[in-house]
C-alpha cells in the first residue's frame, strides 16, 4: 500500500480507546473567567495589552460576576492590584486584602459558584 493509504485501525477497535483519542469537546462548564480587581469605586478601566479585559473596582466586579454567572460560567479567577505594595506582598494573603476579601464574599453569596485567586505575589510586591 502507498504511505497515504495505510490507516491503522488499532485506535478505533474498542469503544474505550475511541473515547480516549477522540477530539476535545469544550462546554461553558470548562471555562473560568479571569477578572482583575483594583481598589476604588466605579472603576472599569480597559487593559491595553489585553483587548476586551478590564480592571474592576469591587462594585463593578459584582456586576461583572453576575453577568458571568448569567452566561453559565461556573467560576472566576481573581487577580488583585493592591493600593499599596510592600517587599513581602502582604496584601496577597491579608484577610482584608483586595482579593481574599472579595473571594470570600463571593463564596458566601453563591454556594454553587467558584471564586479563586492564584497564589502569586507578582502585583503585590
Amino acid at each position: 500500500m502507498a504511505h497515504g493509504m495505510f490507516r491503522p485501525r488499532r485506535l478505533r477497535e474498542k469503544p474505550l480507546l475511541r473515547k480516549l483519542v477522540r477530539e476535545t469537546a469544550l462546554s461553558v462548564d470548562d471555562f473560568v473567567y479571569p477578572l482583575f480587581v483594583v481598589p476604588g469605586r466605579g472603576v472599569r478601566e480597559p487593559i491595553a495589552p489585553m483587548p476586551g479585559q478590564h480592571r474592576f473596582s469591587v462594585d463593578e466586579l459584582v456586576k461583572e460576576c453576575k453577568d458571568a454567572a448569567g452566561m453559565g460560567i461556573p467560576g472566576v479567577l481573581l487577580f488583585g492590584i493592591p493600593s499599596e505594595k510592600d517587599p513581602r506582598g502582604s496584601e496577597a494573603y491579608a484577610d482584608d486584602g483586595i482579593v481574599p476579601a472579595r473571594a470570600t464574599g463571593h463564596r458566601r453569596r453563591r454556594k454553587t459558584w467558584v471564586a479563586r485567586s492564584p497564589a502569586t505575589h507578582l502585583e503585590h510586591s
